[in-house]
């Protein structure tokens, strides 16, 4: 069975008026609905740790200027399979 993949979406745009060196160099926001939040929460709850796998994209337009297209989702481990030859001498 396949889990269903729940994209979300935001958006982070360069910091133009940065007031220190220690200031961001882009500041958006990543929109989750509920029912990943009460995912992410039950995880937590449950004492595990709730991360979210994040994809972004370079995006321009006219008004806005350069900006990144940010897409999250709850992470899911990828396991490394192995194929192993019980014939193999080691």
């Amino acid at each position: 069975m396949t889990e269903e993949r729940k994209f979300k979406n935001g958006v982070m745009f360069a910091v133009r008026n940065k007031k220190s060196d220690k200031s961001p160099d882009w500041s958006g926001e990543l929109i989750l609905d509920r029912d990943l939040v009460i995912e992410l929460a039950n995880l937590v709850n449950s004492g595990q740790d709730a991360k979210i796998a994040l994809t972004a994209y370079d995006t321009d337009h006219p008004s806005a200027g350069k900006y990144l297209k940010v897409y999250g989702r709850k992470f899911v481990e990828w396991k490394k399979t192995t194929k192993t030859d019980d014939k193999a001498p080691f």
